[in-house]
């Protein structure tokens, strides 16, 4: 038998994630404490990061603004790194769920013009509500 587990529908978070050809660690440091990794990925030839941007409210916009704050403070060295990787991310995380029916989050126009200025492709990512099998 098979039930649905009830879940609300909710904004989670924005995950900003990083690859490049070269190591990140000094851009990593020049974005702590604003954006802290959540992963941090060296195979040899190839880095992935993710970063995580903490906001009280924890709204869409509050995790950009943390993000493009910390972005912003970049030296030229770090805008460098920024600038070689391979793919940037922000991926909206959102978990679904039977209430409420529908949840809007909203990007406004500057923070998508911001990102994308800094060669970001926005991504959203919904989690489906849980299955429990049992």
């Amino acid at each position: 038998m098979t039930r649905t587990v009830e879940q609300e529908s909710a904004f989670l978070n924005v995950d900003f994630e990083l690859t490049a050809r070269e190591r990140l660690s000094a851009l990593l440091e020049e974005m702590d404490p604003g954006a802290t990794p959540i992963r941090d990925d060296w195979d040899g030839q190839v880095h992935h990061v993710t970063l995580e941007v903490f906001d009280e409210q924890a709204t869409v916009r509050g995790c950009i603004a943390g993000f493009l704050r910390a972005a912003g403070g970049l030296s030229p060295e770090g805008r460098h790194l920024l600038d070689r990787c391979t793919r940037r991310c922000a991926s909206v995380g959102v978990q679904a769920g039977a209430d409420p029916h529908t949840l809007s989050l909203m990007i406004e126009p500057d923070q998508l013009a911001a990102l994308g200025a800094l060669g970001f492709a926005v991504e959203l990512c919904v989690y489906g509500a849980g299955v429990n099998r049992g």
